[in-house]
């Protein structure tokens, strides 16, 4: 720090000049200076000696900090020269070793490995028979196989490693034994659905795989048949399936099934809400399907409903039927569709569907090689059967029928919808038919039937989207599509066109989920030129009379007008009298009021429509017509 050094004396105090805060009773002016200036220096030693006390002090603490410095720069010098020498030297394996040898002592180590087994490792094994033969697996650990007779089999899975319990049944499919079974160790196997190939099935047309796949289909949950050739000696059967809240499903779409049994490749009982898939079963003598409910009583009724089946090819011996469906007692087979596939070989029939099978759907169904393609035989004379529609199906130039009906009893409802060369078929009936209906773009033939066709109805189509000819008879249009009706030599001579109409087109929707109260259900609708439209519809027997659903003008009601008559059109009442004549019209509707009609369908008992009465412009009352019968009207907020 720096010092301060005495002042030098002011001019005042050198001449005497008394300046004027100075006080003469004290002395005299050099008197007072000099003690004033005495003051002065007295305190200018204090500070020269604080400040030389302070600066000794702070270059002591400098000194200090700069010793420290130094000390620890020498640590951490000597510290990193450790370090570096500790880690040039240091076997990492020996302290490790050392380190596991420690906790081996102290059981500390098997306790993390048994905690890492039961909760963490998968032990993987090239085969099922590897990990049966296994001797390092603990209860709580997993196993997974690359397959299960050989590795890269196609069956390789995932089990969980537990100790068996009583219910545990070991099938080295679902529950495999580890061991000699003297740990009571067994493997389950984990699944959503069943694989066969991961219970054992080889796939490859050599090895029977028929217990595999019986024990997959007794399993409650889906199976899937991954591609392969799979050989079955005897019958497997698909049953007590029938579960209202979940589907079941088979999944098998890839696989080839050859059987060398002489009865059915599978058979199928007590089955419902299903699809199953196919792929290939070929059957060297017998057949390849085999449904049937035997009945019962109470809550313990057997049958098969519901259910789709899909498959590629169905391929039976000569001494059995591709598919055989029948029934016993009050057993019943209702509600089956087959789809997509092709029946080949030397077999009976493609279908064989017997008493108590209703409501069957065959599409797009090609048949080679069958003697029949669809047989239906009724052998139940006091019951009909019946409600059966082909869709879209073919065959080839060999079979021998198409479709062949017979028995003691009623077979009724028969549709064939588009088939392929329908002018070719051969199809056999007998006195007990009766409303049988084919539909096809091809005109039909006169030789259709051979046998007894006198109850059915035949009908005959043009492609939809081509214009109408000369001398045409709408009641042959029932495909789907719209068809112009727009030539004027044409329109007159065409036949069960509507009435007062005129040029137009004709437009078919063809409802042909095939029924709509036991019936096909065949909506035609005409539009003229103008704008006015026309509907009508076939029943199942014949077409109703067409109706105008608009194209009326606003115009006054008549008198002694009853509006539940009324179908179409718009309408006003202008009067108090004129309502006074009205029937059936809203209570509380004023006097002037519009009525205005939407068509939204036809029905055979009537046209279906909602009639809408504007009461100014706040009051709106509307009711609906179904068939012949009318809803209440009710009155709702209306704004314009």
């Amino acid at each position: 720090m720096n010092k301060i050094f005495a002042p030098f004396l002011p001019p005042w105090a050198e001449t005497g000049l008394q300046p004027a805060f100075y006080d003469v009773e004290s002395g005299t002016v050099l008197q007072q200076t000099a003690r004033m200036y005495d003051k002065v220096n007295q305190l200018i030693r204090l500070f020269n000696e604080f400040s030389e006390a302070t600066s000794e002090e702070v270059n002591a603490f400098e000194r200090e900090v700069n010793e420290t410095v130094e000390e620890y720069i020498e640590k951490f010098t000597e510290l990193k020269d450790f370090v570096e020498d500790y880690f040039e030297n240091l076997d990492v394996q020996e302290e490790i070793n050392h380190k596991l040898d420690e906790m081996a002592e102290d059981g500390k180590l098997e306790e993390i490995m048994a905690d890492y087994l039961q909760t963490r490792a998968i032990f993987a094994f090239d085969t099922v028979a590897d990990m049966k033969n296994a001797d390092n697996l603990v209860d709580g650990s997993y196993a997974e196989t690359l397959g299960y007779h050989s590795k890269n089999d196609g069956g390789s899975a995932l089990y969980k490693i537990r100790t068996s319990t009583v219910d545990d049944t070991v099938d080295d499919m679902f529950i495999v034994e580890i061991g000699d079974g003297a740990d009571n160790l067994v493997a389950e196997l984990i699944y959503d659905e069943v694989d066969v190939k991961q219970i054992g099935a080889y796939g490859d047309g050599t090895h029977d795989d028929t217990t595999v796949l019986q024990a997959a289909f007794d399993k409650n949950a889906t199976v899937y048949m991954p591609k392969g050739d799979y050989l079955i000696e005897s019958s497997v059967d698909i049953k007590d399936k029938a579960n209202d809240s979940e589907a079941y499903v088979l999944k098998a779409s890839e696989a080839k099934i050859t059987y060398t049994g002489n009865n059915y490749a599978f058979n199928i009982q007590n089955v419902a809400n299903a699809r199953l898939d196919f792929g290939v079963i070929r059957s060297t003598t017998g057949g390849c399907l085999n449904m049937y409910a035997t009945g019962g009583s109470g809550s313990t009724y057997d049958y098969i409903q519901y259910v789709v089946i899909n498959f590629k090819v169905m391929q039976a011996g000569s001494t059995k039927d591709c598919v055989y469906a029948s029934t016993v007692d009050n057993g019943w087979i209702n509600e089956i569709t087959f789809e997509n596939g092709r029946f080949y070989g030397n077999a009976a029939n493609g279908f064989h569907v017997t008493y108590g099978c209703n409501n069957w759907n065959f599409n797009n169904i090609g048949f080679e090689g069958c003697v029949t393609g669809v047989y239906l035989e009724n052998t139940n004379s006091e019951h009909a059967m019946g409600h059966y529609t082909m869709h879209e199906c073919r065959h080839s130039e060999n079979i021998t029928n198409y479709l062949k009906a017979d028995g003691v009893g009623d077979i009724r409802d028969v549709f064939i919808f588009y088939s392929w060369k329908l002018d070719t078929f051969k199809i056999i009936t007998n006195e007990h038919c009766d409303d049988w209906y084919a539909y096809s773009r091809d005109n039909i033939g006169s030789h259709l039937v051979a046998g007894n066709w006198q109850y059915s109805t035949v009908l005959k189509t043009l492609e939809g989207g081509q214009n109408i000819g000369g001398g045409s008879n709408l009641n042959d249009f029932v495909i789907a599509g719209d068809y112009n009706l727009n030539q004027t030599g044409y329109f007159n001579t065409a036949t069960n066109k509507p009435n007062t109409a005129s040029l137009g087109k004709l437009s078919v929707q063809n409802f042909n989920n095939f029924r709509y109260q036991n019936c096909p259900y065949i909506l035609q609708t005409y539009t003229t030129t103008e704008g006015h439209i026309f509907q009508r519809t076939f029943d199942g027997n014949s077409w109703t009379a067409w109706d105008l659903i608009n194209g009326c003008a606003c115009m006054e009601f008549a008198d002694n007008t009853n509006l539940n008559n009324l179908r179409h059109g718009s309408f006003v009442c202008t009067s108090s009298a004129k309502k006074a004549t009205l029937t059936n019209i809203p209570s509380g509707v004023a006097n002037l009021f519009r009525l205005d009609i939407e068509r939204f369908g036809v029905q055979s008992s009537g046209t279906s429509c909602i009639q809408k009465i504007y009461d100014g412009d706040t009051n709106m009352y509307i009711r609906t017509a179904q068939g012949s019968t009318w809803s209440a009207w009710k009155q709702v907020a209306y704004t314009v």
